[in-house]
């Protein structure tokens, strides 16, 4: 429990399932989040073709590893490194960053928003396009239930929940065709990003 200065009601409400970590839980669980990562965590690479890439390597919830890249905007690759300047490599990387003024922001941008009500309606989304995707030939209930089966896992995997390579797939899998979260399907169906774009704007207009 983090007990330092500030609203202590609203540094309980996020809990560790958030993915997000307060520092002070990492003092007694070698485990972090994005509001804890240190220094090491993260490696950033800046590519001849103007690609800023950031590689991102620690252990998340119940110790299981995280490791990924991922290409990001000029101004985030800038802004990391200039997060990780002059630090030593197990010093926070966001040092002056708490979890509970994250939540504070996100409820600032809708009421009750938190870094879990994000991560559970990502989740719920990510199933439902896995689902779909594994589902489309399914006929028989054994089709059915494990099209059901392989969207869980997707979902585990990315909550991180599984290891990545425990959760590896056959190359011959179907696993293989395009991801549903990252290319626009034919029938002209949203993806991932913009739904969950489209969804915030609706939300925040019922509001006005």
């Amino acid at each position: 429990e983090n007990t330092s200065g500030g609203d202590t009601a609203d540094k309980n409400k996020a809990d560790e399932d958030t993915a997000v970590e307060n520092k002070a839980a990492t003092d007694k669980v070698e485990t972090f989040g994005c509001c804890s990562l240190l220094v090491k965590h993260i490696t950033l690479y800046e590519r001849k073709d103007k690609k800023y890439v950031v590689e991102l390597d620690f252990p998340g919830k119940g110790s299981i590893r995280y490791h990924n890249d991922f290409g990001v905007e000029e101004l985030v690759f800038t802004n990391l490194k200039a997060f990780k300047d002059g630090k030593k490599e197990d010093d926070y990387l966001f040092d002056q960053f708490e979890t509970y003024q994250m939540n504070a922001y996100l409820k600032n941008r809708m009421p009750n928003l938190t870094a879990k009500v994000f991560r559970t309606y990502k989740a719920s989304l990510t199933f439902h396009e896995w689902l779909e995707h594994y589902s489309k030939n399914a006929t028989s209930i054994t089709d059915k239930l494990k099209a059901y089966k392989r969207a869980n896992r997707e979902v585990a995997i990315l909550l991180n929940h599984v290891s990545r390579k425990k959760s590896a797939v056959p190359k011959n899998s179907d696993k293989q065709m395009d991801d549903p979260s990252k290319q626009k399907q034919e029938d002209g169906t949203e993806t991932n990003m913009e739904k969950i774009n489209d969804d915030f704007k609706k939300l925040k207009g019922d509001e006005g």
